[in-house]
């Protein structure tokens, strides 16, 4: 999913990633996070009887297991070191470092 939404961002005339438009660079940081999940090595936690929304609940890590992908694995270091949890809108911006 993340290769496809960079190769759709790519300006094929220049053959660049449009990186200064924060809404792709946001949604390709959700990308990195919703890859984890697919691959097992996140989640969010439970809703429980308080209702929050997605970007409000914090993401949990299952397993640090390497991917072998170099922006998956780093994501990965990140969310094992920090503590306590953060919330998926924290990750979306703290992913903007890397």
């Amino acid at each position: 999913m993340k290769k496809k939404t960079i190769l759709f961002y790519i300006f094929f005339s220049q053959g660049y990633t449009s990186f200064w438009n924060d809404c792709i660079s946001s949604g390709l940081r959700g990308c990195i996070l919703t890859e984890l999940s697919y691959r097992g090595r996140v989640e969010l936690e439970k809703t429980g009887v308080r209702r929050r929304t997605l970007a409000n609940r914090k993401v949990i890590l299952l397993d640090d297991t390497a991917t072998g992908d170099v922006l998956l694995d780093e994501a990965l270091r990140h969310i094992k070191e920090t503590q306590p949890a953060e919330t998926v809108q924290s990750w979306i911006e703290y992913l903007s470092g890397m």
